[in-house]
């Protein structure tokens, strides 16, 4: 037999017959029982409808007790989003700027304007950072990049409820839902439906701070999703803001019922002049775009902010 052919035989008969080492050839060896591991577990990486008990009371909490079950149904959580509540909003709620009237910061302290939502908000940190937006006085900034609905849920039922129930806010600014849109359908309108998750958000807004204002702003186009969805998402984000201003979701622990929060909640269309010739990629904006949209809101917030003492206002453009 030729000398190389006898190599790639040898080498054949060596692979085949050779047990290799394993942990499983190795307990077989030895008999030694198979246990399986128990895989690692987080809770608070469930979704929280499947950790709590719906019927379980939460006294720290202002909420009435069907919301807090409507919020724990819907709210999800998400990596980034926990992260950023832990190690940036909290501490920095904690520290607040001084009132007033007080010399030193205290968990007390009121707010002007709390922005609430995803990445667009969270960018007036950096993109945005030249705006009047980010220069607000007495405002704080709970944006995260990449969030839902539902996520905002999360931080709002895990972290921001006990930290804000006791401080005085005059205005929520929120900008969530781009992330919620399906490239080809918009917003969810089926169940669960982005809607009815929108429609919980404002709400327990609303019930946190009593005699708060919440301005919600319209979605900007992307380069995924059709002019056409974005436009018709806004509408219907605006016809639930609409109706729940005139309804009350949750009152005193009763299902739609008609109750206070009459004009206190306001829709903002999208920026006419932001389109994707102002986005950095697919959805961000770049400082043309914060520079846009500082032009519009801005002013917006300012107009709700001085009118506060003067009565209802008109709410939806």
């Amino acid at each position: 037999m030729n000398t190389s052919f006898q190599r790639i035989a040898l080498r054949r008969f060596s692979v085949k017959n050779t047990i290799k080492w394993h942990p499983r050839n190795y307990r077989r060896l030895h008999q030694i029982p198979f246990t399986p591991k128990k895989p690692a577990f987080k809770a608070y990486k469930m979704n929280s409808a499947a950790t709590m008990d719906p019927e379980q009371p939460e006294s720290t909490s202002p909420l009435p007790q069907p919301l807090q079950g409507l919020i724990r149904q819907s709210m999800k959580y998400k990596e980034r989003s926990h992260k950023t509540l832990e190690e940036v909003h909290k501490p920095g709620l904690e520290l607040i700027p001084p009132t007033f009237d007080t010399q030193t910061p205290n968990q007390t302290s009121s707010f002007d304007v709390i922005f609430i939502g995803d990445s667009m908000l969270e960018r007036l940190k950096s993109t945005g950072q030249n705006t009047g937006l980010h220069n607000l006085p007495r405002s704080f900034n709970l944006g995260v990049g990449g969030d839902k609905i539902e996520n905002v849920l999360y931080r709002l039922h895990t972290g921001y409820i006990p930290l804000l129930a006791d401080r005085p806010t005059k205005l929520w600014v929120v900008h969530i839902g781009t992330n919620n849109l399906r490239p080809k359908k918009g917003l969810k309108d089926s169940d669960p439906s982005d809607y009815a998750n929108f429609r919980i958000l404002i709400e327990t807004l609303r019930v946190l701070c009593p005699g708060s204002k919440v301005l919600v702003t319209g979605l900007f186009p992307r380069k995924d999703v059709s002019d056409e969805l974005v436009r018709a998402s806004n509408e219907k984000l605006k016809e639930t803001l609409d109706e729940l201003d005139r309804t009350s979701l949750m009152v005193s622990g009763s299902l739609a019922e008609p109750g206070p929060g009459i004009g206190r909640l306001f829709w903002m269309d999208p920026t006419e002049n932001i389109n994707t010739d102002v986005l950095v990629d697919h959805v961000h904006l770049n400082e043309d775009g914060y520079t846009l949209w500082d032009e519009s809101l801005y002013p917006r917030i300012l107009e709700i902010l001085a009118l506060e003492e003067a009565g209802p206002l008109q709410g939806a453009d």
